[in-house]
This record gives structure tokens, sequence and C-alpha cells, in this order.
């Protein structure tokens, strides 16, 4: 949960300053396979993601590089884990299967 509220003690104190981000502005998860996404939680002055607003209340996918804004002060690139080769995509005998 990105935001202001104060029950979240750790994220709160990055965004104490910036009035214009909502107390519950927006949740960011990522799935087991590595996919994110970015929910607006029906914040005030809006989620952006490369400059355009998640409709409140809807979530969105994150890809890597792109620019994720709250409101209009707090800005950041995201920056997800490159994956690896799926080890399914190997043989039982450890090679790559290109069957």
């Amino acid at each position: 949960m990105l935001g202001r509220d104060p029950e979240n003690f750790l994220v709160a104190a990055a965004f104490f300053q910036y009035e214009n981000v909502s107390r519950r502005h927006a949740t960011v998860a990522v799935s087991d396979a590595g996919e994110a996404t970015i929910r607006d939680e029906q914040s005030t002055n809006g989620t952006f993601i490369n400059g355009d607003r998640v409709l409140p209340g809807t979530e969105a996918r994150l890809r890597d590089g792109d620019s994720v804004r709250l409101a209009a002060d707090v800005t950041a690139e995201v920056s997800l884990p490159h994956q690896g080769l799926d080890p399914a995509a190997f043989s039982p005998n450890g090679h790559e299967d290109r069957s």
C-alpha cells in the first residue's frame, strides 16, 4: 500500500511531506510469475503510468521501465527483476529442451 496512512508507518514516512498523496493512494502487487500491477485506491489526485491515468478503483499492469506518478509530486521508475529461463524448459538431465 502506497500512501500517507499512519498505520503503514514505514511507507507513510516516505510520503508524509506530500499532502496531495492520499492516505491509501495505490496498491502495488507482484504475482508469483513476476508480473506487477498497481491499483488506484480511489485516490484524490490520481495514479499515473507513463502519463496515463489509472482509473480510480482499477488495476493496471506495470512493466520494467514504466514511470509511475502519484498525484503531482511523487514519481518513480519501475524496476522489475529479470526472469531467467523457465525451469520447465529443461529436460530431466538439466539441458535445455528445444523440442
